[in-house]
């Protein structure tokens, strides 16, 4: 008997996937046309039903399915589909929206999302090509129709037109990492965890530190432990790995473990021009030690930022009500292109210079209400100046962390200035320099 013609499993899958989508489509009371001759990256479309007429609308959507026996699915949940760069450009470069559906064909569920909201205004995602679906808000089920229907046009439209294209260049909030250093040193401790650690510290005659991580009974560093001061900690020999070993490494705990290390690293160079909120994890501006406001200089333009003052009541000028800290939230990111801090600019609210606000969370919120987008970004270019000029970061020979410049992203439907929200002009840069008004609202100040 002849040999028969292969029917691949990839071809299996594929089917399954397509089968699948076609009778969820089905039960939802849509109606569901394969694209069978000639396809480039369509499955097919989606035509939106109105239930309560039960009339075709016209209304359309592209579904690209891509099927899977096994997905990409982290540890928090969330499920993880790259894109090529050209079924990138040519899903959102078409005259109707494109949702794209992750099928698993083990288990038979699927997770769709829209990829002209998903990668819309946002340029890192568009750089990385990612689409993170989590797994129960995007599950594709039946209980999805109302989603797609808000996806299609509105009832008084005809054809779906793309705005005509826009380029624009913008800076991200993303700050390169232009160097890490390459070798990190472990050795074997029984001080692990802070008390412990800060206690041989200090026993030892030195300060207490913060660029050191623990896993098991091991500490890491970028810093030598043969060398004072960590020496006080070291109970063995100690040993170098290379960094790029957990880089490349399919763990997520030593990946975890690297990025502690340099949020760590990160404190410990900033520590005498910064003090670190351990409840919100964020990097501040101490007071002075005579409570007057100071500036701070970021690159070499510019007087500088006002990142110390305080407030006084309106009412009488002179009860201090609260006094402002520029802050600083911040996250290491490995991407494509390499490792990035995105910044994200926030304030800290104190009553004596020391002792945080009560009412902290209420002004923050004031604050960043009123803030419009010049007010940002400049924030974000005034922190990527100073972690990437000032002097202190570099002081060290090591030099184990350096900064480059903002990254950039050049886009080719970039954001008409007239669909930013409006914002009193006048009202943004008061904010920005004077904070938020504390008399506003019906806020009993008290005893900030």
């Amino acid at each position: 008997m002849g040999r028969g013609k292969r029917y691949p499993r990839s071809a299996r899958v594929e089917r399954r996937g397509v089968a699948l989508v076609q009778s969820i489509v089905a039960e939802m009371g849509h109606i569901w046309r394969e694209k069978s001759v000639s396809d480039v990256g369509i499955d097919g479309e989606i035509e939106l039903v109105d239930h309560s007429n039960d009339r075709a609308t016209g209304r359309l959507l592209m579904v690209q399915v891509k099927s899977r026996s096994s997905l990409d699915e982290r540890s928090d949940g969330k499920i993880r589909f790259t894109c090529t760069q050209e079924d990138l450009d040519y899903w959102l470069s078409g005259t109707a929206p494109v949702v794209l559906m992750l099928v698993s064909t083990d288990v038979s569920e699927a997770w769709f999302k829209n990829l002209e909201i998903w990668f819309g205004e946002d340029p890192a995602r568009r750089q990385s090509r990612t689409v993170v679906f989590d797994r129960e808000d995007d599950r594709f089920t039946a209980a999805a129709s109302q989603r797609l229907m808000d996806w299609g046009l509105p009832a008084s439209a005809g054809l779906y037109l793309r705005p005509p294209p826009h380029p624009e260049v913008l800076i991200s909030n993303l700050l390169r990492v232009d160097h890490i250093s390459p070798t990190i040193h472990v050795v074997q401790s029984s001080a692990l965890g802070w008390s412990a650690i800060n206690a041989r510290m200090h026993e030892a005659g030195y300060s207490t530190i913060d660029d050191v991580v623990w896993r098991g009974d091991e500490l890491w560093s970028f810093r030598r432990f043969d060398e004072p001061a960590l020496n006080a900690l070291a109970d063995g020999t100690p040993e170098r790995i290379s960094t790029d070993e957990l880089v490349e490494s399919k763990s997520d705990d030593d990946h975890r473990l690297l990025v502690r290390l340099l949020n760590n690293t990160l404190r410990e160079v900033n520590r005498d021009q910064l003090r670190f909120q351990k409840k919100h994890k964020y990097l501040y501006f101490p007071a002075s030690q005579d409570l007057e406001p100071y500036l701070v200089k970021s690159g070499k333009r510019g007087p500088g930022r006002t990142v110390f003052e305080r407030y006084l009541d309106k009412a009488t000028g002179s009860r201090v009500v609260y006094y402002r800290h520029y802050a600083l939230q911040y996250q290491f990111l490995l991407l494509d292109e390499g490792w990035h801090l995105a910044l994200n600019p926030t304030y800290h609210y104190t009553i004596d210079g020391e002792r945080a606000s009560r009412f902290g969370a209420e002004y923050l919120k004031t604050i960043k209400r009123l803030e419009g987008h010049d007010a940002v970004r400049n924030l974000v270019k005034f922190w990527a100046g100073y972690l990437r000029t000032t002097n202190h970061l570099f002081a060290r020979p090591d030099q184990r962390l350096r900064f480059g410049r903002l990254a950039e992203f050049d886009v080719d439907h970039g954001i008409d200035d007239k669909y930013w929200k409006p914002n009193d002009e006048r009202d943004s840069r008061k904010t920005a320099e004077t904070g938020p008004d504390v008399n506003q609202g019906t806020l009993d100040l008290g005893d900030a």
